[in-house]
Protein backbone atom coordinates (compact mmCIF):
# COMPACT_ATOMS: atom_id res chain seq x y z
CA UNK A 1 0.00 0.00 0.00
CA UNK A 2 1.36 3.32 -0.69
CA UNK A 3 1.67 6.47 1.28
CA UNK A 4 -1.12 8.51 0.65
CA UNK A 5 -0.17 11.97 -1.27
CA UNK A 6 -2.29 14.59 0.05
CA UNK A 7 -2.16 18.29 -1.81
CA UNK A 8 -4.50 21.19 -1.24
CA UNK A 9 -6.64 22.39 -4.56
CA UNK A 10 -8.41 25.06 -5.55
CA UNK A 11 -11.66 23.71 -7.40
CA UNK A 12 -14.01 25.20 -9.96
CA UNK A 13 -17.43 23.80 -10.16
CA UNK A 14 -20.23 24.30 -12.91
CA UNK A 15 -23.31 22.25 -13.37
CA UNK A 16 -25.84 22.93 -16.03
CA UNK A 17 -29.19 21.35 -15.64
CA UNK A 18 -31.79 20.84 -18.08
CA UNK A 19 -35.36 19.22 -16.96
CA UNK A 20 -38.15 17.33 -19.62
CA UNK A 21 -39.99 20.93 -19.80
CA UNK A 22 -36.74 22.13 -21.31
CA UNK A 23 -36.11 24.71 -17.65
CA UNK A 24 -32.03 25.17 -17.51
CA UNK A 25 -30.25 25.71 -14.01
CA UNK A 26 -26.77 26.43 -13.81
CA UNK A 27 -24.80 26.54 -10.66
CA UNK A 28 -21.06 27.72 -10.39
CA UNK A 29 -18.60 28.22 -7.56
CA UNK A 30 -15.17 27.86 -6.38
CA UNK A 31 -14.32 26.55 -3.37
CA UNK A 32 -11.13 25.33 -1.41
CA UNK A 33 -10.86 21.15 -1.96
CA UNK A 34 -8.96 18.56 -1.35
CA UNK A 35 -7.14 15.84 -3.39
CA UNK A 36 -5.45 12.97 -1.82
CA UNK A 37 -4.10 10.05 -4.21
CA UNK A 38 -3.56 6.33 -2.48
CA UNK A 39 -3.37 3.20 -4.33
CA UNK A 40 -3.77 4.48 -8.38
CA UNK A 41 -7.15 6.38 -6.90
CA UNK A 42 -7.94 9.95 -6.33
CA UNK A 43 -10.18 11.36 -3.91
CA UNK A 44 -11.32 15.62 -4.25
CA UNK A 45 -13.29 16.48 -1.29
CA UNK A 46 -15.03 19.62 -1.31
CA UNK A 47 -17.88 21.08 0.84
CA UNK A 48 -20.24 23.61 -0.96
CA UNK A 49 -22.82 25.76 1.58
CA UNK A 50 -25.79 27.71 0.41
CA UNK A 51 -24.00 27.63 -2.97
CA UNK A 52 -26.49 24.76 -4.12
CA UNK A 53 -29.51 25.46 -2.72
CA UNK A 54 -28.95 24.07 1.21
CA UNK A 55 -29.23 25.44 4.04
CA UNK A 56 -26.22 23.68 5.48
CA UNK A 57 -23.13 22.73 4.16
CA UNK A 58 -22.81 19.28 2.08
CA UNK A 59 -19.58 17.51 2.07
CA UNK A 60 -18.51 16.23 -1.37
CA UNK A 61 -15.98 13.47 -2.43
CA UNK A 62 -15.68 12.45 -5.43
CA UNK A 63 -13.39 9.17 -5.74
CA UNK A 64 -11.98 8.64 -9.66
CA UNK A 65 -10.58 5.46 -10.56
CA UNK A 66 -10.00 4.36 -14.61
CA UNK A 67 -13.04 5.14 -16.25
CA UNK A 68 -14.82 5.71 -13.23
CA UNK A 69 -16.05 8.46 -10.90
CA UNK A 70 -17.88 7.65 -7.39
CA UNK A 71 -19.60 11.07 -6.73
CA UNK A 72 -20.58 10.87 -2.56
CA UNK A 73 -22.55 13.58 -0.84
CA UNK A 74 -23.47 14.01 2.61
CA UNK A 75 -25.32 16.66 4.14
CA UNK A 76 -28.74 17.58 4.39
CA UNK A 77 -29.55 15.20 1.68
CA UNK A 78 -27.43 12.18 1.23
CA UNK A 79 -26.08 11.05 -2.44
CA UNK A 80 -24.58 8.14 -4.04
CA UNK A 81 -23.78 7.95 -7.93
CA UNK A 82 -21.56 6.09 -10.11
CA UNK A 83 -20.48 7.63 -13.67
CA UNK A 84 -18.92 4.72 -15.62
CA UNK A 85 -19.60 6.11 -19.91
CA UNK A 86 -22.15 4.19 -21.84
CA UNK A 87 -23.44 2.34 -18.19
CA UNK A 88 -26.66 2.68 -16.40
CA UNK A 89 -25.80 2.88 -12.22
CA UNK A 90 -29.01 2.92 -9.81
CA UNK A 91 -28.19 5.53 -6.91
CA UNK A 92 -29.46 6.56 -3.77
CA UNK A 93 -30.82 9.85 -2.79
CA UNK A 94 -31.49 10.59 0.46
CA UNK A 95 -33.76 13.73 1.78
CA UNK A 96 -35.43 14.71 5.04
CA UNK A 97 -38.77 13.50 3.66
CA UNK A 98 -37.55 9.76 2.65
CA UNK A 99 -34.94 7.70 0.25
CA UNK A 100 -35.10 6.87 -3.06
CA UNK A 101 -33.38 5.10 -6.06
CA UNK A 102 -32.11 7.15 -9.02
CA UNK A 103 -30.66 6.32 -12.02
CA UNK A 104 -27.74 7.94 -13.13
CA UNK A 105 -26.75 6.82 -17.14
CA UNK A 106 -23.64 8.81 -18.52
CA UNK A 107 -23.18 9.17 -21.66
CA UNK A 108 -19.96 11.21 -21.68
CA UNK A 109 -17.05 11.14 -19.00
CA UNK A 110 -13.71 12.70 -19.79
CA UNK A 111 -11.04 12.25 -16.42
CA UNK A 112 -7.55 13.77 -16.77
CA UNK A 113 -6.80 14.44 -12.68
CA UNK A 114 -3.33 14.18 -12.20
CA UNK A 115 -1.25 15.21 -8.96
CA UNK A 116 -1.23 18.64 -9.81
CA UNK A 117 -4.52 19.01 -10.73
CA UNK A 118 -7.33 18.60 -13.94
CA UNK A 119 -10.57 18.44 -15.20
CA UNK A 120 -13.53 16.13 -14.64
CA UNK A 121 -16.20 16.58 -17.27
CA UNK A 122 -19.10 14.45 -17.22
CA UNK A 123 -22.97 14.60 -19.30
CA UNK A 124 -25.24 12.81 -17.50
CA UNK A 125 -29.34 11.63 -17.65
CA UNK A 126 -30.82 11.28 -13.94
CA UNK A 127 -34.01 8.55 -14.39
CA UNK A 128 -36.56 8.34 -11.45
CA UNK A 129 -39.03 5.02 -12.06
CA UNK A 130 -36.82 4.03 -15.72
CA UNK A 131 -38.05 7.48 -17.13
CA UNK A 132 -35.38 10.35 -17.51
CA UNK A 133 -36.03 13.37 -15.36
CA UNK A 134 -33.00 15.35 -16.12
CA UNK A 135 -29.88 16.16 -17.66
CA UNK A 136 -26.94 17.57 -16.59
CA UNK A 137 -23.43 18.80 -17.37
CA UNK A 138 -20.92 18.64 -14.84
CA UNK A 139 -17.73 20.03 -15.24
CA UNK A 140 -14.41 20.27 -12.38
CA UNK A 141 -11.35 21.83 -12.50
CA UNK A 142 -8.63 21.10 -10.23
CA UNK A 143 -5.66 23.62 -9.49
CA UNK A 144 -3.42 23.61 -6.95
CA UNK A 145 -3.83 26.32 -4.26
CA UNK A 146 -0.68 27.33 -2.00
Amino acid sequence: MNKPIKKNMLLTFKSNMKNLEEEKDQIEFITNAELVKQNDKYYVTFCDTETLGNETASKTTLKIENDKVTLLRYGSSNTQFIFEQGKKHTGQYETPYGAFSVGVFADNLSVDITETGGSLDVSYGIYLNDLISQYNELSIQLKEHR
